[in-house]
């Protein structure tokens, strides 16, 4: 219930309209709110919304103070929120704990609208608190999906070490992020010295992924695991009828990666994962012995970057 007191009501309308009267030739300002946390706790599209409808406006109002909400996920469940306020007439920080991220994305709401109207509190003092070590069973979080790109380098696939490109799509759950990408890698050459020919052997692939992750305030890390199917494709040169040929690629990977966020919807990734084909292609002229098969183990290094488009 907002209260206002009585003798001051005229006095604050005209205030109000003075302001309003002087203001209206510069569009209004945003404030400013900063949200860092994990892939499994990003920023909500819909918080500046939720505080507009908390302080019961069409928008967020304008104003000097600037919030930084960090998100940092807890063992073995759980999150931490810790908001930080700058700027007159609000500074300081307030540190809660919470079950889920969506309860995380309703206490950032109601402390930045309170902070902003502290005469919200009366009416919602029981709304954030915060709770014990413990917390309450929450509602299961729709994934985040985000689309990434990646840089590639592959070793002992090819006959040399090669670099490629992917991109695709990832569902981030609170800890479990499963993703889908097609990727390339460029040709290595691969010589046969009896025929004096020269064979370039390029990769392409669609990969599967999955990867148990853990956060520590905006740095992931966990195990991951790819399985990966292609084609590998030989071209031959240096003969009198050049050939070509493309045998069937079957791989699967593990290994670890690291995720940062460098923003509430941006963040880099890499990725270290070695493994192995489940059949070693090779390639041969004709019915001469083969002058090429992939090796028995491989090693791939991976740097991302992605972009969240929201919940689902």
């Amino acid at each position: 219930m907002r209260l206002l007191l009585g003798g001051r009501v005229s006095g604050l309308l005209a205030l109000t309209l003075l302001i309003s009267s002087s203001a209206s030739a510069a569009p209004p300002k945003r404030t400013n709110i900063e949200w860092i946390g994990p892939a499994s706790c990003p920023r909500p599209a819909s918080l500046e919304s939720e505080i507009a409808r908390l302080l019961g406006q069409e928008q967020v109002p304008s104003g000097p103070t600037r919030f930084e909400a960090r998100v940092a996920e807890l063992a073995p469940e759980g999150y931490q929120l810790d908001l930080v306020m700058r700027g007159s007439p609000h500074r300081g920080q307030r540190t809660v704990r919470l079950a889920s991220c969506a309860e995380v994305e309703e206490a950032a709401a109601l402390l930045i609208a309170t902070a902003l109207d502290p005469a919200l509190a009366l009416r919602e003092d029981d709304a954030v608190s915060e709770p014990a070590d413990v917390p309450r069973a929450a509602p299961r979080r729709r994934p985040s999906v985000s689309l990434g790109v990646r840089g590639l380098l592959d070793t002992r696939s090819l006959p040399d070490a090669s670099g490629g490109i992917g991109a695709g799509l990832q569902l981030s759950f609170e800890h479990l992020w499963l993703w889908a990408d097609a990727r390339y890698f460029f040709p290595a050459r691969a010589r046969d010295t009896q025929l004096e020919s020269e064979t370039a052997i390029d990769l392409i692939a669609g990969a599967l992924g999955v990867a148990l992750t853990w956060s520590l305030g905006a740095l992931s890390l966990g195990p991951a695991l790819e399985a990966e199917a292609g084609m590998l494709r030989g071209k031959t040169s240096g003969v009198e009828q050049p050939e070509r040929a493309q045998v069937l690629w079957v791989s699967g990977l593990g290994g670890a990666l690291a995720s940062y966020a460098l923003h509430e919807r941006v963040s880099v990734s890499l990725t270290m994962l070695g493994g192995a084909p489940f059949v070693r292609p090779r390639f041969a002229l004709r019915d001469e012995e083969p002058f090429y098969a992939t090796r028995a183990w491989t090693f791939r290094l991976a740097l991302g970057v992605r972009v969240s488009l929201g919940s689902r």
